[in-house]
């Protein structure tokens, strides 16, 4: 039955059912990048009983069988609170309890500063730098400065709020530098290392790396994180990520790990599987991540914690077999069949982890998406279809 969480415990062959009685639950806390683990006792007699929670923080899950709840705020999520509601319920009658979860502000990066601020129609653009520290960036590159802008819509308020779009540029690109913001928050990070928006090496510059973090993806967090919290009208609820060639695949592994954050992700011609780009992009990025098979520890809290290594997690294959909150997600794509720079074996080629190609994944795993492909190349339309 759908949201059953098993037998009740308790009781005799010929007991009479007795309404279920959820043990008192205290409020709890967490650190930011910290697992929380917490088991819901409920007890009755003689009778199945479902437990079903609701409320929970973005990215925390609930086990049914187990009847435990798990949750790894990441460190944008800490200073928030959750109001947590346990329902059980039987032929007999039901029960209700509520408990608070907090996440603990524990991670506090350097906060963006604005350098210039443009007035246009419609809207206000922000010229942004975010300075690093020894969690946006590596030890030996901590301090230095990335550029970014920001476009704020005019009208956007606590009670006219507007969606929130991340755009991720392409390799070799820069933040956008447009004179129209469409009626949204938009947000402009910068890559010029084309991480490919993952992040590097942890001994880097010069030195051994034992991992890989996420390093510009924590940066691109930490300015949404910003917006949300600057701009009462950006609405926490439609932030979108979208991009493309190396910004489509950083959309895709940025939406689907922090799926949480996302309402949906749009991304073109991406690579789905790091390890099936080409070998020149392979060579390239294994000065950045080390090699695949060294696959080095990607550093991160991820998956409430579960250690892996950096070409494994961004295998968007096995993000999407493994992860419940990618499943979750609702996937834009689009490639095209005469693309020379992301194949597109991009998404029909089999993850060396899952021998599944990204279609095949998305339609067995039940992913709510929409993907496109044509004759195109990397940009280019259709020679018949045009844009349409």
């Amino acid at each position: 039955e759908a949201g059953s969480a098993g037998e009740g415990t308790g009781g005799t062959g010929g007991s009479a059912p007795l309404p279920p009685e959820i043990l008192a639950l205290g409020d709890q806390t967490v650190a930011e990048d910290a697992t929380l683990l917490v088991p819901l006792t409920v007890t009755s007699a003689g009778s199945a009983t479902r437990v079903w929670v609701e409320g929970l923080p973005p990215g925390a899950r609930f086990d049914e069988t187990a009847r435990t709840i798990t949750f790894t705020p990441d460190f944008i999520q800490g200073g928030d609170s959750w109001t947590v509601t346990v329902h059980a319920s039987n032929e007999a009658g039901a029960a209700t309890a509520s408990f608070e979860i907090s996440a603990q502000d524990t991670i506090t990066p350097p906060l963006p500063s604005i350098d210039a601020t443009v007035s246009g129609s419609g809207y206000t653009k922000l010229a942004v730098t975010q300075t690093t520290d020894a969690y946006l960036d590596s030890a030996g590159h901590a301090g230095r400065t990335f550029s970014a802008r920001v476009y704020v819509p005019e009208g956007a308020s606590a009670s006219n709020l507007m969606p929130v779009r991340v755009y991720l540029h392409g390799l070799g690109g820069s933040p956008y530098d447009g004179t129209s913001s469409g009626g949204q928050f938009r947000i402009y990070p910068h890559d010029p290392a084309n991480t490919y928006w993952w992040g590097y090496g942890d001994g880097l510059p010069g030195g051994d790396s034992a991992g890989a973090p996420n390093y510009t993806q924590r940066r691109v967090l930490h300015l949404l994180e910003w917006v949300l919290r600057t701009h009462p009208g950006a609405d926490p609820d439609r932030v979108y990520v979208t991009g493309g060639s190396m910004g489509g695949a950083g959309a895709a592994t940025l939406g689907l790990l922090y799926a949480r954050h996302f309402a949906f992700v749009e991304a073109t011609i991406g690579q789905m599987v790091p390890r099936n780009h080409r070998p020149a992009r392979v060579t390239q990025l294994e000065g950045l991540w080390g090699s695949p098979e060294d696959n080095l520890l990607d550093g991160t809290f991820l998956e409430d914690g579960t250690s892996m290594g950096v070409w494994d997690r961004q295998d968007l294959c096995r993000a999407l077999r493994d992860m419940p909150e990618a499943r979750d997600q609702f996937v834009f794509t689009k490639h095209g069949k005469d693309d020379p720079t992301i194949h597109f074996g991009a998404v029909t080629h089999d993850s060396p982890l899952t021998q599944r190609s990204y279609y095949r994944t998305v339609q067995e795993e039940a992913i709510g998406h929409y993907a496109v492909w044509d004759e195109g190349g990397h940009g280019s339309e259709d020679p018949v279809m045009g844009a349409s």
